[in-house]
């Protein structure tokens, strides 16, 4: 992940978290580091301050972020079909309604 907390610092990701309940806005990394572990980076800041506050967390998916959200324990609730062609393009859009519900924090304790 060369240069990767370099990139974040610079503010060549996107990341908006809102609250009440927790929506994952936007999250976006730049095609250079597709496939490399920052969308997991950011996605897992913004987990943790979900399940610090103790409250789920929203999002509406495409087909290639999905799979990173699954991974992180997020549920489909819907999915959601938008036909393209409507608006001037080609095709069927779908984009995945998901909620997390909130995890225990690990606090090292026995």
């Amino acid at each position: 992940m060369e240069n990767l907390e370099e990139d974040l610092a610079e503010g060549d990701f996107g990341l908006e978290l809102l609250t009440e309940p927790n929506v994952l806005h936007i999250l976006a990394t730049l095609p250079s580091h597709h496939r490399r572990g920052a969308g997991a980076l950011l996605l897992r800041e913004g987990l943790e301050r979900a399940d610090n506050e103790g409250i789920e967390a929203y999002l509406e998916a495409s087909k290639m972020g999905k799979p990173l959200y699954e991974r992180f324990g997020f549920e489909t609730v819907k999915e959601l079909r938008i036909d393209t062609a409507l608006y001037g393009g080609e095709g069927v859009d779908v984009h995945t309604c998901m909620i997390r519900q909130p995890q225990a924090m690990d606090t090292g304790g026995s």
